[in-house]
């Protein structure tokens, strides 16, 4: 068996799935005795399935029973889609998270013999102790936090900058903090606003159901495995006319504001339901994203 993943370096930007691909290489290796290939940084070629790895993909292969398994994050389709179509094993074992950002909605998936599986966000996921400021936040009820939404992001989200403006914002949107500041800030939040990216799901989503911070937002559109249930794991927010399309969520609209508005009008005040989110949420993070049981997880996915 053979791995073929990136290792992090000093200018990795997304250093938590690098460490989870790390890690689950570690693993292969003690279980399977198996040969880790990797470089620092850059892109790895593989040369047996004509591929250069991206960062953001990890590859296994059982060259004794000739089964090809991977992992992908891409925001956009890479050649592992060709290269696990025009194998089509059964046995072959393709974990996509981005399904709809790969466009499977216009695929003719019922010719694949492979298995696409989906999965959460095992390695979306920064390496900081958001068990500490979750259990602060816990001595701060949803009754005595503040009337606002609480969003950062690096890249900016047209939304957000609108909500910002008419005061539902107050967090100094693109400010650089350290974590700790961001995290201290966050747990006094009754809910975070949850945009998508180019990929759905964001680091921001995942952060917040680990420091009990309900999400607000737009019902997902991809069906992450476990699913995350709209007013179960995050407060939804009605599309009524909107289409089902995570870009059309990025991008935004003032009828996104509005919808935003009125939702977070409709619960800010609904102290039992603010917890119930909270807490189905960090429930969620512990069994399906926590650093404590993502591993094992992926390696049941795979069916290693």
């Amino acid at each position: 068996m053979k791995v073929y993943t990136t290792l992090q370096n000093n200018k990795s930007v997304w250093r938590s799935w690098l460490d989870m691909f790390y890690r689950l290489s570690k693993t292969l290796e003690a279980k399977y005795n198996a040969e880790v290939i990797s470089q620092v940084g850059g892109h790895l070629r593989i040369d047996f399935i004509d591929h250069i790895l991206p960062d953001c993909e990890v590859v296994i292969y059982d060259e004794e029973k000739d089964i090809l398994y991977a992992m992908s994050l891409s925001e956009t389709q890479t050649r592992l889609w060709d290269v696990f179509c025009e194998r089509n094993k059964k046995e072959d074992v393709f974990i996509l998270v981005g399904q709809q950002e790969w466009g499977m909605a216009n695929k003719d998936i019922s010719v694949l013999n492979f298995q696409l599986k989906q999965c959460t966000y095992y390695t979306f996921l920064a390496n900081h102790d958001y068990d500490h400021f979750y259990k602060i936040g816990l001595k701060t009820p949803f009754s005595k936090r503040k009337d606002k939404l609480f969003f950062k992001c690096a890249t900016g989200r047209v939304d957000a900058f609108t909500l910002e403006k008419q005061g539902y914002i107050t967090c100094d949107i693109d400010a650089i903090v350290d974590i700790v500041k961001y995290c201290e800030s966050a747990i006094t939040h009754k809910m975070g606003l949850s945009i998508a990216g180019n990929l759905e799901m964001c680091y921001r989503d995942i952060e917040n159901m680990a420091l009990g911070v309900p999400n607000l937002r737009f019902e997902y559109c991809n069906k992450y495995d476990p699913l995350l249930i709209p007013n179960v794991h995050y407060i939804a927010v009605e599309r009524g006319e909107l289409a089902f399309d995570p870009y059309q969520d990025l991008h935004g609209s003032d009828i996104n504001v509005q919808k935003y508005i009125n939702r977070f009008n409709e619960v800010k005040d609904d102290y039992d339901f603010l917890q119930y989110i909270a807490l189905n949420a960090r429930q969620y993070y512990e069994q399906y994203c926590s650093k404590d049981n993502n591993v094992n997880l992926l390696l049941a996915k795979f069916n290693l």
